[in-house]
């Protein structure tokens, strides 16, 4: 998500600093958007991005209904 919104706003910049005259600081943004857009195809290829640490965390095994670790027992 990140390098998609990156490259819209680095598109967006290169296209209003051409349309009102500076060009020389277009190229450079252009040339920059194209980067990301290449980070974001391999973001995307890739699996996604950067996955919280709680998502790739495994559940814990309980050991039975009313055990130490039962998260229902009465404590």
């Amino acid at each position: 998500m990140t390098p998609m919104l990156l490259t819209l706003l680095l598109l967006v910049a290169a296209i209003v600093t051409a349309v009102i005259g500076l060009g020389w600081v277009a190229v450079p943004l252009f040339a920059l958007a194209v980067a990301c857009f290449i980070w974001a195809i391999v973001v995307f290829f890739r699996g996604g991005g950067q996955m919280p640490v709680t998502h790739r965390t495994r559940k814990p095994e309980l050991l039975g209904p009313g055990g130490p670790d039962d998260p229902d027992r009465a404590a």
